[in-house]
Order: C-alpha cells, then structure tokens, then sequence
C-alpha cells in the first residue's frame, strides 16, 4: 500500500490507532489526501482522533518537513479538518431528530417501522457516538405495511424523490425528501437487499432481523446478532465493501459494543436470509483490516473455517481502501462479488 494508505488503515479503528512504525509523511499534500480518504471512507473523526494522538506522543516525526513547514502544515490541516467534522456533526444532530420525529409520528399510526445503520449504529456502537458519520437515513419496515408507510411519510409532507434505475420495478427502497429541509435524505425499506437481482440469493426483510419491542427507537430493538447481519449484508449488497466505515461497523459488532452477539442466532439467521458469504466476508475483511481476533472467531464459529481461498482472492483490504479510487481491476472483483452474492 502507499504510505497515505498505510496511515488510513491504521488510523481508521475507532479503539485508537494500530501497532507499527509508519512511514513519514511529505506535508501537507499528502496530510490532505489522508484526509480527503477518510472522509470518503466515513472513518473521519476517528482518524483526527488517531492521529492527534500520535502527534502527541511524536510531535516532530510524523511529517517529512522542516518544523517551520511542519507548523503550518498541521495547522492547514487542522483548520479544514475541523470545518468539516463540524459540518458532519451537525448534519448527523439534524438527520437524528429528523429521524426521531418521523419514527414517532408513524408509531402514533401503529405503523411498524426500525432505523437500521446510522444513528443507530452511532448510538449503539460507538463511545462517543460522534464517532460515526452518516449522511442519510433509513428505515426497514414490513413490506406487508408498504402502502400504509407511504401514506404515513406523505401525510408527514414528505416526498417521493424517483432516480433512474438499471430495472422498472421491484426494488426494495424508495427515497424520500422533505421540502422544507433540504439535503434530508431519508430512504425507505421493505427488504435491506434493494437490488431485484441481488434478492435472488440473499434477502433481509424486517422479520428476519426479529425485531423487538423496545419504546427507544435507538435501543435494543435489534440483538447483537441481528446488527451484525445488518451490517455484513448492507456492505456487501449496497456498497461491495467500498468503505473503511463498514469494517468498522463490523469489528464494533463483533468485539460486543452492543452487547455480545449469540453465534448460533447469526448463524440460524444468516442461513435463513442466504448471506452466508456477505456475512464471512465481512467478518474475515473487518478482521484482517483492524487486527480484531473477535471477527475470526465469529466467522469460524458461523462457517468452521473461514473462506479464506475465495475472500482472500477477490475482495482484500487491499480493494477496499482503495475503492474511493476507482480501478478497472478493483471494479471487476466487485462485479464477479455480486455474481456470487446472487447465487447466495
């Protein structure tokens, strides 16, 4: 990997920084496309602070400058760095009450309806819950109450925003924006797996997560277990493993943030929704990538023996830190993934 890679990687785990030397850094450029990385990647608060730390125990050996320039190279850095936690900050702050106040309005019309990954995952998973951006909302819900949800976010002046798709129907998601606050972004659920194609293999509704009742709509109305084939599957339906973020989710999971996950419900559920391979290699990956001994176990638990041949060959961390810079061999893996996904 090139150094700046090495740095993400490293810098990426929300428990604080991994073991190693790393090599310098040239100045600012390079400070900045670490940067720019993270954020892309969803790991930027983690990151800053990772390597605010580091600064402080080797103040004058991170960088590969004379300490003038190294001044105000750190201070270039901390300024746009700090502008945009910021910015992350309060647009999670918004989406959350946002979030809160739609979930209350559907339960005042007993429509059945979960978040899933964002501020539940911040909430649940993360220690500051700061920790852990996002930039949408979304919610899960009985495709037998479809109809009625849609009713529901309308009558709460929400509208349907339509984008162009690959087919003309049968998707599992439709988004939705609210006139009055714009950028707000929330997306709705009958089945995690949205792709009409993907669901021949592998497909998550609401009552596979086995939802249940809890009056905090960020509390433990999903288990352990359920997280975590929520997480597996979302990076490895909606995004191929393209960020950092999602083996971070992952590890959390795994190393029981939220609470130690029961292997043999994962495994009961995982069978059920046929993601046994989504769920492997998400756990195989996140291990790999943050050194956590809790995901292979887990994997080993759920599989017997990792599937080390096939996930080693086509997705690595390699591939996934390098998936905000697109390549032709790094989009082929992901194609020939989906193929696989699609036989479940």
């Amino acid at each position: 990997m090139q150094p700046v890679e090495r740095w993400l990687l490293s810098l990426s785990d929300p428990l604080g920084p991994r073991g190693g030397r790393l090599p310098p850094l040239a100045g600012f450029a390079q400070l900045h496309t670490l940067r720019a990385l993270a954020d892309r990647h969803g790991v930027l608060p983690a990151v800053l602070a990772n390597l605010r730390r580091l600064r402080q125990e080797h103040p004058d050996s991170l960088l590969r400058a004379s300490i003038p320039e190294q001044t105000a190279a750190w201070r270039a850095f901390d300024q746009a760095a700090d502008t945009r936690l910021a910015h992350l900050a309060v647009m999670a702050l918004f989406l959350r009450h946002q979030a809160l106040g739609l979930l209350a309005a559907l339960r005042a019309r007993q429509l059945p309806a979960i978040l899933i990954k964002g501020p539940l995952f911040a909430q649940r998973l993360y220690r500051p819950a700061a920790l852990r951006t996002y930039i949408d909302v979304d919610l899960l819900v009985p495709r037998s109450a479809w109809d009625a949800i849609q009713a529901g976010m309308t009558a709460q002046n929400f509208r349907p925003h339509d984008v162009s798709m690959k087919y003309a129907s049968g998707y599992g998601e439709q988004a939705w924006t609210h006139p009055g606050h714009p950028g707000c972004s929330f997306e709705v659920h009958w089945n995690l797996v949205n792709s009409p194609t993907l669901r021949r293999g592998m497909s998550v509704s609401y009552e596979d997560l086995r939802v249940r009742d809890d009056p905090d709509p960020l509390g433990a109305s999903l288990s352990p277990a359920a997280l975590l084939l929520l997480a597996t599957v979302h990076a490895a339906a909606s995004h191929s493993f393209d960020k950092l973020q999602h083996l971070c989710d992952i590890a959390q999971i795994a190393r029981g943030t939220a609470g130690p996950v029961d292997a043999s419900a994962l495994h009961e559920m995982t069978t059920a929704c046929g993601a046994r391979l989504a769920v492997a290699t998400g756990l195989h990956l996140a291990g790999e990538a943050l050194g956590e001994p809790s995901c292979g176990e887990l994997c080993r638990q759920l599989e017997g023996r990792p599937r080390r041949v096939l996930i080693g060959r086509l997705i690595t961390v390699r591939t996934v830190v390098r998936a905000q810079r697109p390549s032709l061999l790094g989009s082929a893996r992901r194609r020939l993934f989906r193929q696989l996904l699609k036989h479940g």
